[in-house]
């Protein structure tokens, strides 16, 4: 993020051409300026919430940068082709992951074992990978089916559709495929300009899914299970109780909820009776922005989204189909048709219009029919699915939504003035620096406390490891987690965390039990100074 806002700047700065400010790239600032407010006076949990806000900060920076970047509609047609590759590719390495390594992640990563049977690769949960393949998908299928395009782009669009459908399928994300029927049936109506084309799409979109049903069953015969389990509970069990909790958060304090990154350590006070559980998220986007940062930051976030889905909608709607001649539609491939013979290019022309679906579909539309279901099945997906705190999902999203409002709003008046070609340079550079200083620590003093508390847990919940494997892997936790404090002295779970690993440790060694007890007592008074509401969360 950085390294793109140095370059943004420098390029904004040195352009020949007259520059164009996006007065949509400040769609996002008031949301980012909110969560710094909820960060500084709000937040029960200030080391995470700067975490969530150096996300942000990221995501934030990227949308202004792509909304100013994407000038023509080669750069849009690098971009939303680049980030459909990328969810090409994240299929290929999840089917990898399924059939042949199960339980293999890259970068030497191994899968937790409630996930194995999923595939998920890269990400270490299958539902962050289906909501990666909704975004991805639309955009080969419209690639394949428009007439716009070369054969051969259109054979490739196709196989990589497929195999991003196949890989939501394996992982058996069911929130992933109610919304992948919603894409598919969203998807004919943009590409398709009469009703009998898109029936045709509709019909082939039913078999397919038909099709990609009978080999998950018998791909994978723990979906029959999950599915039966699901048929049986009438849904979820542990869901809604996450959901209730923050519903409970938000009723406490509607206007600016509990603050940012305070879902976990408020879990004990706000869950219901029945909620024996240790949660990290809501599973519900909506429902957990709601709770922790109220009616304020919930129409912040999510009134710029839905708008920039509603004016590419808009845009859809209002561009017209080329009402051209055939002989014309089909001179648009760049084909030759003045060398063919009369009837061969009749007969050529007629399978194009046959195959269009009607009139030829302007550019606009064709990449607005790509982006907008996904977009759609994505936001649906938010409702039962945490995406909004993987940051690689938001940066995608974002990205997409820079390149929809591209396309819907009008282009505004360029100028020249290299007072503004300094300004944007400074800015862009101040932007970085503060990003640079401000994520490094907060994310890497997190990164340290989770692995360490990953280490931690391992241990506590296996009774039958060597003492020596144990003990070892508890000092690593604790040499991590005292890194941790030492970058961000306030991370007070960073700091129980070492209390609690040296209670682990002397109740192996009955021996050292008083003085790992006494340095335990010492950490977690310090955990509890730093912030004394969070005792319950710690003590679940």
């Amino acid at each position: 993020s950085c390294l793109c806002l140095i370059f943004a700047g420098l390029w904004w700065r040195f352009q020949a051409a007259p520059r164009h400010f996006a007065p949509a790239s400040l769609l996002l600032l008031p949301w980012l300026a909110y969560l710094l407010v909820s960060w500084r006076f709000l937040s029960p949990a200030p080391w995470a919430g700067a975490v969530e806000l150096a996300l942000w900060g990221q995501a934030v920076a990227l949308y202004f940068v792509a909304c100013h970047l994407t000038r023509s509609r080669h750069m849009l047609n690098a971009l939303v082709g680049t980030l459909c590759a990328i969810a090409f590719v994240a299929a290929i390495l999840a089917l990898y992951q399924y059939f042949v390594r199960p339980g293999w992640l890259p970068l030497g990563r191994l899968q937790v074992d409630q996930f194995v049977d999923r595939a998920s690769a890269p990400f270490a949960v299958p539902n962050s990978l289906a909501g990666l393949l909704l975004l991805g998908l639309p955009v080969a299928l419209s690639a394949a089916a428009m007439h716009r395009y070369p054969g051969p782009l259109r054979i490739a669009a196709g196989t990589a559709a497929v195999v991003m459908l196949l890989g939501i399928g394996f992982t058996a994300s069911r929130g992933a495929y109610v919304a992948a029927l919603l894409l598919l049936l969203l998807a004919p109506i943009l590409y398709f300009e009469r009703r009998r084309h898109r029936t045709r799409a509709w019909l082939w979109g039913a078999l397919a899914v038909v099709a990609l049903g009978g080999v998950l069953w018998a791909a994978n015969p723990e979906l029959d299970d999950r599915l039966a389990l699901a048929l049986q509970q009438r849904g979820e069990v542990t869901r809604p109780i996450m959901w209730e909790t923050a519903w409970n958060m938000f009723t406490a304090n509607p206007v600016a909820g509990q603050g940012i990154a305070s879902y976990t350590v408020q879990w004990e006070r706000f869950r219901p009776p029945q909620g024996y559980l240790q949660p990290v998220h809501a599973h519900s986007d909506y429902l957990q922005v709601l709770g922790e940062t109220g009616a304020v930051g919930w129409l912040l976030l999510f009134v710029p989204l839905f708008w920039a889905l509603w004016r590419g909608w808009r845009k859809w709607f209002a561009t017209p189909y080329q009402r051209i001649s055939a002989e014309a539609s089909f001179r648009a491939l760049h084909h030759d048709v003045h060398g063919m013979e009369e009837e061969a290019r009749t007969r050529h022309i007629k399978r194009h219009r046959r195959g269009h679906g009607g009139s030829p579909a302007p550019a606009t539309k064709v990449l607005l029919g790509g982006l907008l279901p996904g977009l759609a099945a994505f936001m649906l997906h938010l409702a039962v699915e945490f995406h909004l705190r993987v940051a690689a999902l938001v940066f995608v999203l974002l990205l997409l939504l820079a390149a929809v409002l591209r396309l819907a709003l009008p282009t505004v008046r360029g100028f020249r003035s290299p007072v503004a070609g300094t300004a944007g340079l400074a800015l862009a550079w101040l932007w970085a620096g503060l990003l640079f200083c401000f994520c490094w620590p907060a994310i890497n003093a997190q990164m340290l406390y989770v692995e360490g508390n990953e280490d931690r847990i391992v241990v506590a919940q296996s009774p039958d490891m060597p003492i020596l494997d144990a003990l070892r892997d508890l000092d690593m936790a604790i040499l991590k987690m005292r890194l941790a404090t030492t970058i961000a002295p306030a991370h007070a779970d960073a700091w129980a965390g070492q209390g609690q690993a040296r209670l682990d440790i002397g109740y192996i060694l009955p021996s050292e039990s008083r003085v790992q007890g006494a340095a335990a007592e010492e950490l977690l008074r310090h955990a509890l100074s730093l912030q004394p509401e969070n005792w319950a969360h710690w003590a679940g």
